[in-house]
């Protein structure tokens, strides 16, 4: 039997004879392009979001009645060619073809059954045309027609006859799992959650604005459930059974001591506006009164400005005087200092810094639990940190009287202001290029690393870029050693005055005039340098027409309401152009995810790519520790033994690492089994002396000998050396987009 799609097709589905079917997988082993192709249908008939071909295409292989054709297979055999071309080029096409063969496979393999009692019933209605139409009665007792009338034959299909024929009943048919809809889950659970979640909140927002407490109708209300206490003089009232009239809020309790004083508790709340009590009192905070006189029989006299009842200890209280506690005899009341009450400050909304400028460009904000999504075109921005992946420029109009450009692969945070602080932007790594909304005077706060400054623009036309770097020493652990941060201030045209906010820095602002630049390095300030030439990327960022065409695709197809991780992951995967796919990646690694990176280092499909990947992760692990973890989790996912080899390979090497012995782990590497291993240790030699000596990776053992055997010459000869004396790459890498300006 030819090994075509169609044969393919029809072994993966178990429909051929069991020898043609045994032939056709041995050829299947043999050819190792067969054997490709059986995973790759077996790939897109499993993508879910794989559209499918449209009706209105018109071409070789491209509309419906084709398609049933070749699965027919009537279609002429000049015309077979070209189709089955069109599938192996088209996952969309492909994956039709296999689906509806798998479908008329699954319907037409099993035939249809038919109970015996259904198909007696049938073979009756022909004798019965025409005449009345008999009452209902069961097949198994039906009586004989009128007479002169002949009765049919009787047809006597019992399950049991046709197991005594030797024929067995087929199973029923079962749908396979990906093509039954899904189970529809009960809406009454949802319903229920959402009354819930909404009593919950409504309960919150009643207890924040203090429903709940003492004094409020809902308050008394559930004092009277015994939920929560009474206060003191809801419970004197309604010990009373006086309800028209109502206490002042500040009306004091006094209560009979052994030498006939009372003293007076403050009220707990005010209930009447101060002008407003209902004995006609100025209601507020009490003045000191002098001590009470005694009376001629023994009890206290209240003063004449705050008149209240006595309430001797063993009566009960009377109408409108609060009970008091229960004193033992000749006890003295003390007064209870008074406590202010705690009021809950209203949570105030996020304070707004601005808006996105743009919808064609992608801006990435971090939600608190939630993750990275894209941000909506004038979509409200918060203090928060936001990130620009590759190839785009997001702009932003500030609230403070400025514009920010945000520079393809710059993560930057969002501040807001506070009593002491303006409100501003922190850069953690990259390019932001700011330019005031024509206004003279405007001032922000500037942070990158540890400096904080303040930038006041003194022309409207000022125009003003950062450029925010990372210096690592190579070799060392990017989660544990800090990165030294090298930033260039540059003013190309206007003016600005820059404020350093540093601890002893002291001195006066530093002016910066058109086309000067201002550097800073750790806690070293220079002063302003003037620029020959400024960075092109302060205007533009030039990218490849790939590049180009891919950030196009990627921006259209990136939904806001759902996170960007999920988003991209799909776009990787889904779409056939490689450019698309290679800037979702770099993408999924700037919010770190790093998987699907790390997995194409050990498949020698992506040899001609390995560069590209090793370089995005090399960049990654320098750009902060959160990043570098990342990465570190990725590869001991895919690869746990060989995980802590890979991740020192991605730190980078100094001359002083490879003469203490990281020169022999490197040409070791060469041989091991994992083609991961081998790229990464080649891709580092190569880096480091500049030459290649013919190894491919992804070569068997005998064809590597060779030239793993040239590596191990120069390894005993001391030659896996750098062959620059670069001062630099001792003292620190350069982990940050690279300087484009030359001065």
């Amino acid at each position: 039997m030819r090994l075509t799609l169609r044969t393919l097709v029809a072994y993966l589905d178990g429909i051929l004879e069991p020898g043609d079917a045994e032939d056709l997988g041995k050829k299947i082993e043999e050819s190792e392009y067969a054997a490709g192709l059986v995973h790759r249908i077996r790939d897109v008939m499993r993508r879910l979001r794989l559209g499918a071909p449209s009706l209105t295409d018109r071409g070789p292989g491209l509309d419906p009645n084709t398609v049933a054709e070749y699965l027919d297979n009537t279609l002429a055999s000049e015309r077979v060619t070209d189709f089955e071309k069109v599938c192996l080029d088209s996952d969309v096409h492909l994956a039709e073809v296999a689906s509806s063969h798998q479908v008329l496979a699954l319907v037409l393999g099993e035939p249809a059954e038919v109970d015996p009692a259904s198909r007696q019933r049938m073979y009756l209605l022909k004798e019965t045309e025409g005449k009345a139409k008999p009452p209902p009665t069961p097949v198994a007792q039906s009586t004989p027609a009128m007479s002169g009338a002949k009765t049919p034959p009787r047809l006597d299909l019992e399950p049991s006859d046709v197991a005594a024929a030797g024929r067995k009943p087929r199973p029923k048919p079962t749908v396979p799992e990906y093509l039954r809809e899904p189970r529809k889950k009960s809406s009454w659970w949802a319903a229920a959650a959402a009354v819930l979640l909404a009593a919950c909140f409504t309960v919150v927002v009643l207890m924040a604005l203090g429903q709940f407490e003492s004094g409020t109708p809902m308050g008394n209300f559930l004092a009277r459930l015994g939920v929560i206490s009474a206060p003191l003089e809801v419970a004197a009232k309604e010990g009373s059974g006086d309800g028209d009239q109502e206490r002042g809020p500040d009306t004091s309790v006094p209560s009979e001591a052994s030498d006939g004083h009372a003293t007076k508790e403050p009220a707990e709340e005010p209930a009447q506006p101060p002008d407003e009590s209902p004995r006609g009192e100025t209601v507020g905070p009490p003045p000191e009164q002098p001590a009470p006189e005694k009376s001629p029989d023994g009890s206290a006299e209240a003063p004449a400005e705050a008149p209240s009842s006595v309430v001797p200890a063993p009566t009960p209280p009377t109408p409108k005087t609060p009970a008091v506690p229960d004193e033992a005899p000749g006890a003295k009341v003390e007064k209870q200092p008074e406590i202010p009450p705690v009021i809950e400050q209203p949570q105030l909304p996020p304070e707004p810094l601005g808006r996105l400028m743009s919808s064609k460009q992608v801006l990435l904000s971090d939600g608190v639990g939630t993750g990275w999504t894209r941000v909506a075109a004038n979509q409200m921005l918060i203090p928060q940190q936001v990130l620009v992946p590759p190839t785009y420029r997001a702009k932003i109009a500030l609230t403070m009287g400025v514009t920010l450009e945000i520079l393809d692969g710059s993560h930057v945070e969002l501040l807001g202001s506070s009593a002491r602080e303006l409100p501003g932007l922190r850069v953690l790594y990259g390019r932001v290029v700011l330019m005031p909304l024509g206004k003279v005077g405007s001032r922000m706060r500037l942070a990158f690393g540890d400096r904080t400054g303040t930038i006041a623009f003194t022309d409207a036309e000022t125009v003003v870029a950062l450029d925010v770097r990372r210096f690592r020493v190579p070799g060392t652990n990017p989660e544990n050693s800090s990165a030294r941060v090298v930033a260039d201030l540059y003013v190309t045209t206007g003016g600005i005055t820059w404020q350093d906010s540093v601890e002893g820095a002291g001195g006066q602002p530093l002016r910066l005039a058109p086309r000067q630049r201002l550097s800073f390095d750790a806690h070293l300030t220079s002063a302003p340098i003037d620029v020959k030439e400024l960075p092109p990327w302060i205007e533009s960022s030039p990218i490849g027409a790939l590049d180009r065409r891919a950030s196009v695709a990627i921006a259209d197809a990136l939904p806001t309401d759902r996170l960007a991780r999920v988003s991209l992951m799909e776009l990787a995967v889904s779409r056939p152009q490689k450019e698309v796919k290679w800037l979702a990646l770099r993408c999924l690694g700037y919010i770190w995810q790093f998987d699907d990176v790390v997995v194409a280092l050990d498949d020698s499909a992506n040899k001609l790519v390995w560069s590209d990947y090793i370089e995005e992760l090399r960049g990654a692990v320098g750009r902060d520790a959160a990043t570098a973890a990342a990465v570190r989790m990725a590869l001991e996912k895919q690869y746990p033994q060989q995980a802590a080899a890979l991740y020192r390979m991605l730190w980078g090497y100094s001359d002083k690492d490879l003469r203490a012995g990281d020169d022999a782990a490197l040409v070791r590497a060469l041989d091991d089994d994992l083609l991961a291993m081998r790229a990464l240790s080649y891709w580092n030699l190569r880096n480091i002396t500049g030459q290649g000596a013919a190894y491919q990776p992804e070569q068997t053992a005998a064809r590597r000998q060779q030239s793993v055997r040239r590596w191990r010459q120069r390894l005993a000869a001391k030659e896996i050396r750098f062959q620059t004396d670069d001062k630099e790459a001792e003292a620190g890498e350069n982990i940050g987009p690279p300087p484009s300006d030359s001065q």
